[in-house]
């Protein structure tokens, strides 16, 4: 297999068993003309840890789109600023949150729960280095995007949420198929 960061496959008409763990969670679409499915939860931290904290985000859940064209994971503003706080990250004058690069390895996980099973990202996969002026600044992957109703409000789980979990577009079931990837 292609080492981390060497891009992703795409399979049509089949599935690559060798690329993900455990089974497949079929989570039905919610709403055609997108891949939209419900989204259980979202939760920053280790659940029942002493260091959870559960941001005032998807309470009673809500839906997502699993999205191959947008690169971040984005959200709801209000619920996107929520999570960051949880987060402990800091607002530059711009669209992304910023955090010290020394930061990224104590930063908490944030877990998605999708069709009854928890989805997991760690920092060192919601986070990228770039650099600002020839110094290293880390930014997180999560951005404020307001989808106006009737369509929204939406999350959208982008390329840093597909570049760690397997995706089945799958037509014949009308379902998103979902595994962590190897």
């Amino acid at each position: 297999g292609a080492s981390e960061g060497d891009g992703g496959e795409l399979l049509l008409g089949g599935i690559d068993e060798g690329q993900f763990q455990g089974p497949l969670r079929c989570i039905p679409v919610t709403r055609r003309g997108y891949w939209q499915i419900h989204m259980d939860r979202l939760s920053v931290g280790s659940a029942g840890s002493v260091g959870c904290r559960d941001p005032p985000v998807c309470r009673g859940g809500c839906e997502a789109i699993v999205d191959t064209g947008t690169s971040l994971i984005t959200g709801p503003s209000t619920e996107v600023a929520a999570m960051q706080k949880a987060l402990g990250t800091l607002r530059v004058p711009s669209p992304q949150y910023t955090v010290d690069c020394d930061k990224v390895p104590s930063l908490p996980n944030v877990t998605f729960g999708l069709g009854g099973q928890d989805f997991t990202l760690g920092p060192q996969h919601y986070t990228m280095q770039v650099s600002q002026y020839g110094s290293p600044m880390c930014i997180l992957g999560f951005m404020g995007l307001d989808v106006p109703a009737p369509a929204g409000p939406l999350w959208i789980l982008g390329d840093l949420f597909l570049a760690r979990h397997y995706a089945v577009f799958d037509r014949d079931h009308n379902c998103v198929g979902l595994a962590p990837s190897k």
